[in-house]
């Protein structure tokens, strides 16, 4: 398997993994939980900002924000906190593309549910 990086395809991607499950493998039914609600939190706020509601868009990437680092998706915050500025601003071209950078994430998080641990 070579390292490629993804060129938008999201069938490829590879999985991502919550951080908080090496030391605390108790948690996977929480992270799970988690992980599997990402892509109706993401269509939530791709209706959100169709519907030109930014300040409510802002609110759901904070509570992202938070959520990402408590369930141990770093990656998930930093982009939730990028689509609240950009949500801030009124940046459509930047929302739309941070959403769908967003949606990738959560299918390379899908991913990572399905993956068996070896460990």
């Amino acid at each position: 398997m070579a390292d490629e990086p993804n060129a938008g395809n999201g069938d490829f991607a590879e999985p991502v993994f919550s951080s908080i499950l090496a030391e605390c493998p108790e948690l996977w039914e929480v992270v799970e939980q988690y992980a599997k609600a990402l892509p109706e939190q993401v269509a939530e706020m791709e209706s959100a900002f169709r519907t030109g509601a930014y300040d409510h868009l802002q609110r759901l990437a904070e509570k992202l924000k938070t959520s990402g680092v408590g369930h141990g998706y770093a990656d998930v915050s930093e982009q939730a906190d990028s689509l609240g500025r950009a949500a801030h601003d009124q940046l459509m071209d930047d929302v739309e593309q941070k959403l769908s950078e967003l949606s990738q994430l959560a299918g390379q998080i899908q991913a990572g549910l399905q993956t068996p641990e070896d460990d």
